[in-house]
């Protein structure tokens, strides 16, 4: 539940493995702190762990470790906007997770959760909600409660974006009291951001920043940097609407600074015009009172 911990706790078992017979370990290791990164926030690093232990698993790894590689890399590239990179990389880890003998496997849900995300994102709901479909019904027959959590995650996302807001309140509090459940802070922290959004986009500005507010102080608990500044950002969404454009402000230009060192060119350009918008604002309220 606490990325930073777990990172830390990986690196030092990464240390420990320094014999040449132990390559392959130190690999695997590899891969579970690019996936700690990515929870962190620390997007390049994962990338280069990503590009790294997938070269290795490409000659000395199963299917499994190769496409695990994969979609570490994929989500890399989605959370850097790489959107056509992210879509390449996950078709080719589907491909490995397909040719896996036992069937419907954890890797190949995991894969076409993250093509109903890259989905939604580019406005193909009709295709996303099938490829949500298709990874919920896997999950389901794994019984894999954190798996099924993130897809309700993604469902949520899809209704929001299609405004049927009372659809996406559930499957996002629903994800929330699973995560919740199994101590999963950093996707609980998510799931309030997303939860936030709603209320945000339906006016309700007083539930919207309290469950930013929360999903910020939880964030910054256990690490989760990318959540603590998508909270800051969201925070300083709703203080503009409620025109404190001072206090938005100071948060857009931190938010925008912790973008800027996360390599996050897209969110830190977001960041930017906002920051513009707000001191118009804030000049044009001083000419009104005409000072």
């Amino acid at each position: 539940g606490n990325p930073l911990a777990a990172a830390q706790h990986l690196e030092k078992a990464y240390e420990m493995c320094f014999e040449d017979s132990q390559i392959y370990l130190r690999n695997v290791i590899l891969t579970l702190l690019g996936e700690a990164f990515l929870s962190q926030g620390e997007i390049s690093g994962a990338e280069i762990i990503f590009s790294q232990v997938h070269a290795y698993f490409s000659t000395n790894g199963d299917h499994r470790d190769i496409s695990r590689a994969l979609i570490g890399l994929g989500q890399a590239h989605f959370i850097k906007s790489n959107d056509s990179a992210a879509q390449a990389v996950l078709l080719q880890a589907l491909n490995l997770c397909r040719e896996e003998d036992n069937g419907p496997n954890q890797g190949e849900a995991v894969v076409l959760q993250r093509l109903a995300e890259l989905s939604t994102k580019q406005s193909n709901f009709d295709s996303a909600e099938l490829l949500y479909r298709q990874s919920a019904g896997i999950y389901e027959k794994l019984g894999t409660p954190s798996g099924k959590a993130t897809g309700l995650l993604c469902l949520g996302d899809i209704q929001r974006r299609r405004r049927r807001y009372e659809e996406a309140l559930s499957a996002y509090e629903e994800a929330r009291e699973i995560f919740n459940h199994l101590g999963e802070r950093s996707n609980e922290c998510e799931a309030l951001i997303k939860l936030g959004r709603v209320y945000q986009e339906q006016g309700r500005y007083g539930p919207a920043m309290t469950l930013f507010s929360e999903a910020r102080t939880q964030s910054c608990e256990i690490g989760s940097r990318l959540n603590a500044a998508k909270a800051f950002y969201f925070m300083a969404e709703v203080d503009a609407a409620e025109e404190r454009y001072e206090v938005a402000q100071d948060r857009l230009e931190e938010a925008r600074a912790a973008y800027r060192e996360m390599e996050l060119t897209a969110e830190f350009a977001l960041c930017h015009a906002g920051l513009v918008r707000v001191k118009e604002r804030i000049l044009a309220t001083l000419e009104e009172k005409g000072v």
